[in-house]
């Protein structure tokens, strides 16, 4: 056995830990994820309907609030029309009395 062999080992293994650390990282994340919303989630439930609906929820938006898709459809929604552009002018403005003489 050569002295390069634990080294060479090593190396083999390395790529493996890496992605099991990465995996172990990215399960903590979601663990923190989940008992951060379900702590916002019941402090939005504390919430009179009133203060929801000044926040533009309602009860029955608080069970879909954390889904992503729940955020992008409120984005959408939220959007006006787009409409053509109307040149407006003041009615006492100096164009509008120069067209009325």
């Amino acid at each position: 056995m050569s002295a390069l062999e634990p080294a060479l080992h090593a190396k083999a293994i390395l790529p493996r830990l890496t992605a099991t650390a990465m995996r172990v990282a990215d399960m903590v994340r979601g663990f923190a994820r989940l008992w951060l919303n379900r702590r916002h989630m019941a402090e939005l439930a504390e919430l009179s309907d009133y203060q929801l609906a000044d926040i533009g929820l309602t009860r029955g938006d608080l069970a879909r609030v954390f889904d992503s898709n729940f955020a992008k459809a409120r984005e959408v929604a939220a959007k006006p029309a787009s409409r053509p552009a109307i040149a407006q002018t003041a009615a006492n403005s100096n164009v509008a009395m120069a067209k009325a003489a």
